[in-house]
């Protein structure tokens, strides 16, 4: 199993975690920090050279992960979801080791 797919695997478990009710309501969307945005761009958009257009590396307004906007900042820590009223309602699981 590789990174690409050991990240993933993390944030579709967070995904799921969270019950569709509280998942769909509104202002409901990821928060994470800058380094694991990049990590997980890097992930999602493999075979694009990111050092090619350092720009690409910055969050986009538009950015989404399984349809839910992203907010990064300082203090974002992993991927996790969050609203105004709860935050860290879901943190993404230890990642497994692979096999």
């Amino acid at each position: 199993m590789n990174d690409a797919t050991v990240l993933y695997e993390m944030c579709s478990e967070a995904y799921r975690a969270t019950d569709d009710w509280t998942r769909n309501a509104p202002g409901v969307h990821w928060v994470m920090s800058l380094s694991w945005y990049r990590l997980l761009r890097a992930t999602l958009r493999e075979g694009e050279d990111p050092e090619d257009d350092p720009a690409k590396r910055l969050p986009q307004p538009e950015d989404r992960l399984f349809m839910l906007p992203i907010e990064v900042r300082d203090d974002g820590g992993q991927p996790h979801l969050e609203t105004s009223d709860r935050p860290q309602m879901c943190q993404l699981p230890s990642p497994r080791r692979a096999r």
